[in-house]
């Protein structure tokens, strides 16, 4: 800790604003120097360019297209590309043509250089130096319509795929494969990955993030985004910048930012507890972390109660300059941003972002937009559909204008020109990096014949798809007995599949989101007749959920339509075969995709009719492939109302349903019609098979990364301690072998012990998240009492503390991590001339299970057992006194009373009746005084008045009576009274 906060103290001084991991302080003098000289020598039209990165349309980078001129005129910094504006095409080509495309681009950042001294009168003449471009993408993964790039390269998981291995090691894999290949197409800065916490995630809502977070944890979160931060760089070797996305978070949106400006009630405290804690993770400072992220990307999201006034309601983060600066300045942002972090807008041209400056949207003033966005605090300022309406010359002027605006606010305005080469220092120093500290258009080019050799990595991708295999429903407990074995020969199979289509853009190729015969050929592959012949093909059936609109309303040809996404075209598909046309038909395009369909008067439509009411009557299994519940996709409903509506066809049928998507879409009568649910969360090849394989008993599924309400299933119960381990408990002396047996260690009086409990497991079996209480309770046989020690938090699933060795005697150590209360037991025993000996011992097992209390997130200390640490928490408090107690306690007395007065009768013959009945009344009231202290101190006793029960009210009561009388008789004997022997 002092090593680190002297490194922050150094770095704060010197100003630094380098690479990560940080340079030598002759590199930094350097790397100042350099960037000190560009900005000097750079124009205002340089300088202010350099803050802008544009989208724009189609794949004309040439010397007159509409990008050259942004490029070569207005000096922007960067570009960014998709699929979905048509940059590129989702063929088996891409990876050139995205390498073709980068190189066309960064060749035309060298021309505006060149030209910029030639035209330009204010330029001095070394400000013609090459300053390569930014090239983003956003990488969501292949598993929804948001994909930029897919097809040609390594199929990328989601990140709840990715999540739901629970081995962050496979996000630095996948982030290794995604650096490399974007590397080698010239891609320099990666917008992702989404560090957004689904703490409580909900189907249906606009705002869901879907597959698209690593889960609902901020722990698991933060060590998978790490991670996959790490894996970039590693990929890509530090060539390509990765910028997280949605800071400060979105998790708690209940709607999508793209349509409008969503507001969380969450105060400042809050989001630090839970959405920034990945954020965190990806901003500390630290020599030898390559987890640190170059950039952030600060969403559209407003808080109310951000700084405690649950009244109040910030603008948009994005634009909301004190809300942006609260942030910016909080203890685990500020040194990452005082060191060169770059902080990226959401895109400027949203419909949410031009709702919020204009409800009507009838207005798009983009100088107000960009302005707000840059003056708040973002250095770079993306230009995505900027302008008032979708048409792209529109869309170019208020991009020139908003520049321009920016050019003249430089020179009319000192604050705003100081604002300007602050953030030019981040963005130059940030170029530096991901370029070796030169710039040269040599070093920015990329060679495409190179990138038209990307191999994907399937065989990475087939590992982590078997190890995100998730069970649903039922619990894992149960799965042996609803499905005890696998698909067998002669069994008949008919696998349903979601038949979207998916179209990126109005020149993309359409394609299935799934194909509808891909696990039949992947069931045959793998156990068919070339292999275990446990799948004969005359057997397997193929069906789409528009065979299931026929199977539910047969008289109904249904007929496509298409639905779009933020993204992305869907397009369902009307059978498992495509239709024949018989005559020309006319598909119309607007100016970003396809329109709805257009079918002419001549048209005929003769689909495929599969005899779907035999093939679900014949199947023995039913396996369906969903995607999610999408309510623009009329596809998604026929599923639901296939399970409502004909839950008789499933009947003695193993029903098996795979959500390729969020596993969280179906309810819980849905769920309870089919025998087994299933997570796979990706749609590629690798996760198709894997669910084959599961289905074949081959995959051992594991736990959901996110809650899911429909099961009753809650993520924080899954990670938190399991109660049925036993926790180890280990000290700072080397001692082995030590069970039941006392080794004399190196300690003495006022010597302090230190003390290790775990790896503390949660119900996953794996190390639970930093930050879990643990406490260490000292227990002292002699007198009979117990002390918690304050509690100590987990690290890596370690808890450690130290105690002091104050007092001879013996000392009894164990560790609870609630609801876990079982540890092994530390014996200390400190003799008279102070020797120190050490015992480690088990403890002895619970006589009931111990039952699971409900989860709280800040649970309070419940009473712990004094005699043994394996008492169930039910039995803690001992026994308590009740009627039947009282009743047999007189009962009891009266008794003892009868018998009492009969030996005195005989035992004291010269004592009177009065003196006798004065000798029991002071036994009886003796006896009931012990009575009434056994029914104070018994409900603190623990385990022993558990033991006596009942019967310990009656024994203390007739205890204190009789020795009562006992002494009475011991003191008239005394006294030599006759008849006493």
């Amino acid at each position: 800790m002092i090593r680190r906060t002297a490194q922050l103290i150094v770095l704060l001084l010197l100003g630094v604003t380098q690479t990560f991991p940080l340079p030598t302080h002759a590199q930094l003098n350097t790397a100042n120097a350099q960037v000190e000289a560009l900005v000097r020598n750079m124009s205002v039209e340089r300088k202010v360019g350099q803050l802008f990165t544009v989208s724009f349309y189609g794949t004309d980078a040439s010397a007159s297209s509409d990008i050259a001129h942004l490029i070569i005129d207005n000096h922007i910094g960067g570009v960014q590309i998709s699929a979905n504006q048509g940059n590129f095409s989702n063929t088996l080509g891409i990876a050139p043509q995205i390498a073709t495309l980068t190189n066309q681009l960064q060749k035309l950042a060298a021309t505006s250089a060149l030209s910029n001294t030639q035209t330009n009168t204010e330029t001095q003449p070394s400000d013609n130096a090459f300053i390569p471009l930014l090239i983003t993408v956003s990488q969501d993964g292949i598993n929804s319509p948001h994909t930029e790039s897919s097809i040609g390269l390594t199929p990328i998981p989601t990140q709840l795929a990715l999540g739901a291995t629970w081995k962050p090691e496979h996000a630095e894999t996948v982030g290794r494969i995604v650096g490399e290949e974007l590397a080698q197409m010239g891609v320099n800065v990666l917008i992702g990955p989404t560090l957004d916490v689904a703490d409580n995630p909900k189907a249906g809502v606009s705002g869901d993030a879907g597959t698209r977070v690593f889960g609902g944890d901020p722990f698991w979160v933060s060590k998978f985004g790490a991670a996959y931060v790490t894996g970039v760089r590693r990929g890509s070797r530090n060539n390509v910048a990765v910028v997280p996305r949605n800071f400060p978070g979105l998790g708690s949106s209940d709607r999508s930012v793209n349509e409008e400006i969503p507001t969380v009630q969450k105060s400042l405290d809050q989001l630090k507890q839970i959405d920034m804690v990945p954020f965190f993770a990806v901003t500390q400072i630290d020599p030898i972390n390559e987890s640190i992220a170059d950039g952030l990307l600060v969403s559209h999201i407003r808080y109310r109660g951000f700084q405690g006034n649950i009244r109040a309601s910030t603008r948009p983060v994005s634009f909301d300059a004190t809300a942006y600066q609260a942030l910016m300045t909080l203890p685990q942002i500020g040194p990452w941003r005082a060191a060169g972090g770059v902080t990226f807008s959401d895109v400027l041209g949203s419909r949410s972002v031009r709702r919020f400056y204009d409800p009507l949207e009838t207005t798009f003033n983009g100088r107000q937009i960009a302005q707000d966005a840059f003056v708040a605090g973002n250095d770079v300022l993306l230009l995505g559909d900027f302008g008032p309406t979708d048409d792209w010359q529109m869309e170019l002027e208020t991009i020139k204008d908003t520049i321009a605006y920016f050019q003249s606010k430089y020179r009319d305005d000192r604050a705003f020109a100081a604002r300007v080469d602050e953030a030019l220092q981040r963005i130059l120093n940030l170029k530096l990096r991901l370029y070796g500290g030169r710039f040269d258009l040599q070093e920015a080019q990329v060679d495409p014949i190179a990138a038209a050799q990307i191999v994907p990595n399937q065989q990475a991708i087939a590992g982590i798809a078997k190890d995100g295999m998730t069970l649903l429903s039922p619990d894992l407990r149960d799965l042996r007995a609803v499905l005890p074995n696998a698909p067998a020969k002669g069994e008949s199979i008919a696998f349903i599949t979601d038949d979207r289509m998916i179209q990126q853009c109005a020149a993309c190729p359409p394609y299935p989101a799934i194909d509808p015969n891909s696990m039949k050929d992947i069931a045959l592959a793998l156990y068919g007749p070339q292999t275990t012949d446990q799948v004969s093909p005359d057997r397997v059936a193929t069906l789409t959920f528009a065979d299931l609109k026929q199977f539910l309303e047969p008289s109904v040809v249904p007929i496509s339509g298409t639905s779009s996404t933020a993204a992305a075209t869907v397009l369902p598909v009307v059978t498992a075969s495509p239709p024949v046309a018989t005559a020309a038909s006319t598909i119309t395009t607007g100016a970003l995709g396809p329109a709805s369909p257009t079918l002419t008067p001549t048209l005929t439509v003769t689909p495929s009719r599969p005899n779907v009411p035999a093939t679900i009557n014949q199947a023995q299994w039913i396996v369906i492939a969903m995607l999610d519940m999408d309510p623009s996709v009329p596809s998604t409903r026929v599923l639901r109302e296939f399970l409502s509506s004909r839950a008789d066809a499933l009947r003695d049928k193993r029903v098996v349903v795979f959500a390729f998507s969020a596993p969280y879409f179906l309810d819980t009568t849905e769920i309870s019609k089919v025998t087994a649910y299933f997570g796979a969360y990706s749609r590629s090849p690798s996760f198709l098979q894997a669910a084959v394989r599961t289905l074949f008993g081959e995959v051992a599924p594991g736990a959901s990364p996110v809650s899911i309400s429909s099961l009753d299933y809650s993520l924080s119960k899954r990670i938190e301690p399991d109660p049925d381990q036993e926790i180890s408990l280990t000290t700072d002396e080397t001692i082995t072998n030590t069970e039941g047996t006392a080794v004399l260690v190196d300690k003495k009086i006022n010597d302090k012990l230190k003390l290790r409990a775990g790896p503390v497991l949660d119900r996953n079996g794996r190390p639970v998240p930093d930050g879990t209480q643990v406490q260490f309770v000292l227990r002292f046989p002699v007198e009979r009492v117990e002390q918690r020690q304050d509690p100590v938090y987990t690290r890596d699933g370690i808890a450690e503390t130290s105690i002091v060795i104050d007092r001879k005697g013996k000392v009894e150590v164990r560790a609870i991590a609630e609801p876990a209360l079982r540890s092994l037991i530390i014996k200390l025993n400190i003799s008279d001339n102070e020797q120190v000996s050490i015992e480690t011992i088990k403890p002895t097992p619970a006589p009931t299970p111990t039952p699971e209390p409900t989860f709280a997130p800040t649970p309070a200390p419940s009473p712990i057992p004094t005699l043994a640490p394996t008492i169930p928490p039910a039995q803690i408090s001992g026994a308590k006194v009740n009627d039947w107690a009282f009743l047999y306690t007189v009962i009891s007395m009266l008794i003892g009373s009868l018998i009492s007065l009969w030996i005195l009768a005989r035992r004291l013959l010269g004592t009177t009746a009065a003196q006798r009945w004065r000798l029991l009344l002071w036994s009886w009231i003796v006896g009931w005084l012990a009575y009434g202290g056994y029914a104070s101190l018994a409900p603190s006793m623990g385990s022993l008045s558990l033991a006596l029960g009942t019967g310990g009210f009656v024994l203390v009561a007739l205890m204190g009576m009789l020795s009562t009388l006992v002494i009475e008789i011991l003191a008239v004997a005394g006294q030599g009274k006759p008849g006493v022997s």
